[in-house]
Order: C-alpha cells, then sequence, then structure tokens
C-alpha cells in the first residue's frame, strides 16, 4: 500500500468516526476522498439536511475542529487538504 492510499484510509477512518458520531443519520452521510498528484486531496462530505447544522456547529466551532484534525493528518502525510461539506437534498 502506498502512501497516498494510506492516508486516503486513514483520513476516511478518522472522518467517518466524527461525522457518524456528530450525525443523527449516519446512513445518510457520504464522503468522498479525490487526490489530485501527490500533494493535494480534496475531502467532500455529504450530509443531510438536519445534520448539516450540528457538523458545522455554533459558529463554526466544530467544523474548524474537524479542519484542525485535517491539518495534523496534512502534516503526517505531507500533503494539502480542500476540504468542503455539502447538504445533500
Amino acid at each position: 500500500m502506498d502512501n497516498i492510499e494510506q492516508m486516503t484510509l486513514a483520513t476516511r477512518t478518522l472522518l467517518e468516526l466524527v461525522i457518524n458520531n456528530l450525525c443523527d443519520s449516519p446512513n445518510k452521510s457520504d464522503i468522498t476522498i479525490d487526490c489530485n498528484g501527490a500533494n493535494s486531496c480534496l475531502i467532500c462530505v455529504k450530509v443531510s439536511a438536519k445534520d448539516y447544522g450540528k457538523v458545522i456547529g455554533q459558529k463554526g466551532k466544530i467544523v474548524k475542529a474537524i479542519r484542525s484534525l485535517l491539518q495534523a493528518f496534512a502534516g503526517k502525510y505531507r500533503v494539502r487538504f480542500l476540504f468542503e461539506i455539502v447538504e445533500m437534498e
């Protein structure tokens, strides 16, 4: 398993743990990780409309904490993450 696959698996596992514990309906959430080359990854988390506010948190505190976790992973694997949360219809 190369570095990108290992990083993708570890990141997905971390995000699934965090997002599934925040959401009321974790089976409606979806996480996609798209790596563009060796040093850049786009992470898109799709959650249901009623869980969107819970994932963002008051004044964005929860999403900032998630981004901090991803920055720690970015330092370990030497990549940049672009992180977005999308509300499903």
